[in-house]
């Protein structure tokens, strides 16, 4: 916008100069004449550029900018602000955690980005629901969070805004409400839950001379242990199987030796590709080595994705073979659903899939999405299947480390687990659903350990929050775990594992939960909010598939504790930096099967 403004201004002083030049040289056409105009325009150009940006990068956050009174970080480079301080953290959030201990009384903290570029972190709960709910819709995903992320969503919901947002949110909710998964997907969850035991089984080696179970590669005291080797990676290949049946109606089949769905490239250009699955596609995606995070984090601010590098042509053949993958799926579907609609043969029925509900929605007359543009459908499926894999893989890993540090909480898990068995051999959904221990147990981890790093946003109109005039055009992050780790909404132990915070208060009010925004309990009047538990984001822009990641999440833990008993994290792991979500980096985890200890 500066550049365009800078032209047209330049343009226009260049036009009011040349009108005063000497009528003789304008009649004859004097060329060096010309050649001044032209000189004068772009000497014009680059002293008005390079002022609005030197006004800009270093003036006016300093001395005129209407957020400068709110506190903040004052170690800022003097033109990343705290981008390096922010790549050098431990893990994504750290800083934001930091900055809210600093300024606990402050509902928005300042600090600087690429180019001194002003970004207010906003850690108070009234300060999160004025922007995720009361004035939902003032706000746009920012720029910078669209620019991250767009290669991996597509344009679908994850990128609409306003009334457009809206209808479209409406029309997929029904296929991830609670009540559809339990009835559409239960089976599935229960079945791809038994397979990935079923996979974790493999990792042991049987001697059938001394009837004894040996770990692949392992011995000394351990031979009766293994070793769950980078657990995100391992769990994803569940989840994805599992979002890839709820969302095309297709077993990725992930867990077994071969993929079903795969990369069978057709140029000349994509068959240097080579093979390549869904899951590897992810991989590449979420998982880059050191040069592709540094890519990622240019990218929200400069466009490198074209820069011929090697991270960005390993990020490029990705995202490319997922989006034809799913584009050549649909317009099969689609094909199928039209010509059995034609011959009057076609019947959805309730077990569809997300892909098939999108394609019969805007193929039929009468559907609510009647006319939805194909790129449309390609970015909604790839947001749910990116995220409703990599997500609760991440999760089922915090959650395995968290019993690996708590083992009275696994032991808690497991009795609930075997005595739910007991008395139901093959428990439905809607009962390990219904666990109470385990329920809380994920709330915790959940709170803790949010999958997803913060919610960004940037503000389309003039407005007020808390009190702070806030100009149009300026970005806001939300730290989901500074809500879990506040100590001023969770007390004083908000960093501590402590599923019983979560458990029902006595027997006047069963039904209590911290954060079902009942008022009435002053001793937690902080957290009787739902903003005080972000794992999912809230309001408007809430997570739809909520229901589906706790289903899934759930069934996978019940098969795990009941199986197997997990006894530490082997070496140390660390948590990706940058990243778009809460990722542990080797996370190995040791185990053992609960028949061979007993």
């Amino acid at each position: 916008m500066d550049a365009i403004s800078c032209v047209a201004i330049a343009a226009f002083e260049s036009w009011i100069v040349s009108r005063f030049r000497l009528s003789e040289a304008l009649e004859h056409g004097d060329p060096a004449n010309q050649l001044d105009t032209k000189q004068i325009f772009w000497t014009l150009l680059c002293v008005r550029y390079f002022a609005v940006k030197y006004y800009r990068i270093f003036l006016y956050h300093k001395y005129f900018s209407p957020l400068r009174h709110i506190p903040g970080p004052t170690d800022n480079h003097p033109i990343l602000g705290q981008l390096l301080n922010e790549f050098r953290a431990p893990s994504p959030v750290s800083l934001y955690t930091k900055w809210r201990r600093e300024h606990p009384s402050a509902p928005l903290i300042r600090h600087l980005s690429f180019a001194n570029a002003e970004v207010l972190v906003a850690t108070s709960l009234p300060a999160q629901r004025e922007i995720l709910q009361t004035q939902c819709y003032s706000f746009q995903k920012s720029r910078i969070w669209n620019r991250l992320t767009r290669d991996i969503t597509g344009d679908g919901i994850s990128t609409l805004e306003g009334d457009a947002h809206r209808a479209h949110r409406r029309m997929l909710v029904a296929p991830f409400a609670a009540a559809n998964v339990r009835k559409r997907l239960g089976p599935v969850l229960k079945a791809k839950a038994r397979e990935f035991c079923g996979l974790l089984d493999g990792l042991f080696v049987f001697d059938a001379e001394g009837g004894r179970e040996e770990n692949r590669g392992e011995g000394g005291e351990d031979r009766n242990t293994a070793v769950i080797t980078d657990c995100v990676s391992l769990f994803s290949r569940a989840t994805l199987d599992i979002v890839g049946i709820a969302t095309l109606g297709v077993d990725l089949a992930h867990l077994g030796q071969t993929t079903r769905v795969a990369c069978q490239p057709q140029s000349h250009k994509e068959k240097k590709t080579g093979h390549c699955t869904f899951h590897k596609a992810y991989e590449q995606i979420f998982t880059p080595d050191t040069l592709g995070k540094i890519l990622l984090l240019l990218n929200a601010f400069l466009p490198t994705r074209w820069v011929p590098l090697a991270g960005n042509r390993r990020f490029r053949t990705a995202t490319a073979w997922l989006r034809t993958a799913l584009t050549e799926l649909v317009r099969e579907r689609r094909r199928d659903i039209v010509e059995a609609v034609a011959a009057g043969v076609y019947d959805g029925g309730e077990a569809r899939n997300l892909l098939s509900f999108l394609l019969e929605e805007s193929v039929l007359s009468s559907g609510s999405a009647e006319g939805l543009d194909e790129d449309l459908i390609i970015g909604d499926i790839m947001t749910f299947i990116g995220a409703g894999s990599d997500n609760p893989a991440m999760t089922i890993a915090w959650c395995l480390s968290t019993m690996n540090k708590h083992p009275d909480a696994q032991n808690k898990l497991r009795e609930e687990s075997t005595q739910l068995v007991t008395r139901s051999p093959d428990p439905s959904c809607a009962e390990i659903d219904a666990l109470p221990y385990m329920d809380v147990f994920l709330k915790e981890v959940l709170r803790l350990y949010p999958p997803s790093n913060a919610v960004h946003r940037e503000a389309i109109t003039d407005l007020t929050i808390e009190g702070v005039y806030i100009p149009k055009g300026t970005n806001f992050v939300i730290p989901l775990q500074c809500a879990g780790l506040n100590t001023a909404v969770w007390g004083d132990d908000a960093d501590e594992f402590r599923p019983s915070r979560w458990e029902r208060k006595g027997e006047k009010d069963p039904d209590w939960d911290p954060i079902d925004g009942n008022e009435q309990h002053a001793a937690v009047s902080s957290s009787s909010s739902p903003f005080a538990f972000a794992a999912f984001s809230n309001g408007p822009r809430i997570c739809p598939g909520k229901a589906f990641a706790l289903y899934e999440i759930k069934a996978i833990l019940f098969e795990l504790v009941r199986r197997y008993r997990f006894l530490r994290i082997e070496g140390d792991f660390t948590l990706d930096n940058p990243s778009l979500n809460l990722r542990p980096r080797g996370m190995n985890i040791r185990f053992e099967r609960i028949d061979a200890c007993m």
